[in-house]
């Protein structure tokens, strides 16, 4: 792991951009600047920002309990721009809804298949682990993550690390 906290974002941005998933992970806890920094870095490097907690409960609201789990990826992916063009995806938070049945972060590894995802997760990053909320808590997860990038916010600016 390389911890890259002045690196040039544009320069992380390319680097993720020709791997084989074209991922990177904002991950922080609420309030930690996110959101900011993915509205700054969409309108400075050409990619969309999407809140996609709205349109997503709202797309999935017109399906059954039983076909949500289902459409999920197709519904998510039919809110993205066109494939070949990036995306930031902002308010992440009801893909961890357990009634989903959705590992979020093999979706947006999905999704990156076809275009640069900058994904933010609330959450914390430790240890090589990837943790969204708290154990016993129905949403909780706790995973190794490798081979991605991440943007690490703890307050304000964020300090890269390449896993």
């Amino acid at each position: 792991m390389t911890d890259n906290s002045t690196a040039d974002v544009g320069s992380l941005l390319r680097q993720a951009n020709q791997s084989r998933d074209r991922l990177l992970l904002a991950i922080g806890p609420n309030g930690s600047g996110k959101t900011s920094w993915l509205r700054e870095l969409a309108a400075a490097h050409g990619l969309t920002y999407l809140p996609i907690g709205a349109p997503l409960s709202r797309a999935l609201g017109d399906l059954s309990p039983r076909q949500r789990p289902l459409s999920l990826a197709r519904t998510l992916d039919s809110l993205l721009p066109a494939p070949g063009l990036g995306v930031c995806l902002d308010n992440t938070d009801l893909l961890f809804a357990p009634e989903l049945q959705c590992d979020p972060l093999r979706l947006v590894a999905q999704l990156s298949q076809h275009r640069l995802v900058v994904a933010a997760f609330t959450g914390s990053f430790a240890a090589g682990r990837f943790t969204h909320a708290y154990p016993d808590h129905p949403e909780y997860l706790s995973v190794p993550l490798s081979g991605v990038t991440v943007a690490l916010f703890t307050a304000g600016q964020p300090s890269f690390s390449q896993i």
